[in-house]
């Protein structure tokens, strides 16, 4: 087909194109200005209150406008006249956050600092900062819309390299590191006395997670767990008969069984549950690879395996579909995992400190959570003797 193609729909004219493209341009440029970011209750009243306290300094100041102030310094954040400002708006901020506290002392109450960490100091840095680009620098940032976003508050520019990722936030940042802390003593904290050294807290406190996610077993049941509490073995795999699994069998004591009931053929048959596990793809709910890694580290098993490969490679299962792996004798009483009560609430505590939890979660939330998944799964009768309760129990408390 040859000269001009003909169009399936009517002719365009340039007046109505362009109406419809400044319509969308006006309607970009309004959900821009009018744009609000999810901010949890707390943190916007932790803003807010941080903001009023900054535009209360630049009123006692008199010469820092406090709007115009942070465009002025996401141009040239390098200026020691507009580092000023904020510097001695931190400065006043720490010194004056002072708290009437009772003393057992003559005084008996007396006013204390309650911003002592240098961290503290760098969350209220970043929360005004946060309060001024919502406040400040988005309206103008919708002005300028045709140059691009000019005026940015930010602590890194990720996709620079080295020094050049440094934003203008993250000067002062530095700033109350190196020099606003020594000035007010405040503290450098880390996490790092919270990671612990010793790798059987954590591989003790990783397993009774696991075991409590499961089973939705009482804490004191999974605390301390001896290696006679697994049987390993190896399976033929369903699925590939080609392969074999490894099979952890673990097997928890039931706790909190009344007294009655602990007759000789009760503790023989009703005392405890049991269940098997393999290696899953995902270390984190794991438990198998957890109790042969022990069991290899403490040399438990009967028969001598050099390394992991070795364990999980070395035997063949021939023509039967399953082979025992027996632990030595000597190791059946010894614990596997070991942890106290007070050691484990307090890793669990840390746990939810480091990764911002504002309201820690109790350790019995992993009871709650198995017994939801075990009543799904689960006749109520078998449901019921997993978790050590009668039904009445689970409708009322779960």
């Amino acid at each position: 087909m040859t000269g001009q193609q003909s169009v399936r729909f009517s002719e365009w004219d340039e007046e109505s194109v362009h109406a419809l493209l400044q319509d969308f341009l006006d309607s970009a440029l309004e959900e821009e200005g009018n744009e609000q970011p999810f901010i949890a209750k707390n943190t916007e009243k932790e803003r807010d209150r941080i903001w009023a306290a900054w535009i209360h300094f630049c009123e006692l100041a008199k010469n820092v406008n406090p709007d115009r102030f942070w465009v002025d310094f996401a141009r040239h954040p390098s200026s020691p006249s507009l580092q000023a400002p904020v510097k001695a708006f931190l400065y006043k901020y720490v010194e004056n956050s002072v708290k009437e506290r009772v003393v057992l002392g003559p005084e008996e109450r007396v006013m204390v600092r309650t911003l002592n960490s240098a961290y503290s100091v760098i969350e209220v840095w970043r929360k005004l900062v946060a309060a001024a680009d919502h406040t400040v620098l988005r309206l103008e940032r919708r002005e300028a819309w045709k140059q691009g976003p000019p005026y940015d508050l930010l602590f890194l520019k990720w996709e620079q390299e080295r020094e050049r990722r440094e934003g203008p936030a993250y000067l002062i940042g530095q700033w109350i590191l190196k020099e606003l802390s020594p000035s007010l003593q405040l503290e450098i904290n880390t996490f790092e006395l919270m990671i612990y050294p010793l790798r059987h807290l954590r591989v003790s406190f990783h397993a009774a997670l696991v075991h409590g996610s499961v089973g939705g077993f009482r804490t004191r049941s999974v605390l301390r767990t001896t290696f006679g509490q697994y049987i390993l073995s190896f399976m033929r795999d369903p699925n590939d008969p080609t392969q074999m699994r490894p099979i952890v069998t673990s097997i928890i004591n039931r706790s909190k069984i009344k007294k009655t009931q602990m007759t000789t053929k009760y503790r023989k048959q009703k005392s405890s549950v049991g269940y098997s596990t393999t290696l899953v793809p995902f270390p984190l709910v794991c438990l198998g690879s957890l109790v042969i890694t022990r069991a290899l580290e403490v040399g438990a098993l009967a028969t001598s395996f050099p390394s992991a490969h070795d364990f999980l490679h070395r035997l063949v299962l021939g023509k039967t579909d399953s082979i025992p792996n027996p632990l030595k004798e000597e190791f059946l009483e010894k614990l596997c995992f070991q942890l106290s009560d007070a050691r484990y609430y307090e890793i669990w505590h840390q746990c939810f400190l480091v990764i911002g939890c504002r309201k820690p979660i109790r350790p019995y939330a992993l009871r709650v959570g198995a017994g939801a998944r075990l009543d799904e799964s689960l006749s109520i009768a078998l449901r019921n003797y997993v978790m050590s309760h009668s039904g009445a129990v689970f409708e009322n408390d779960y």
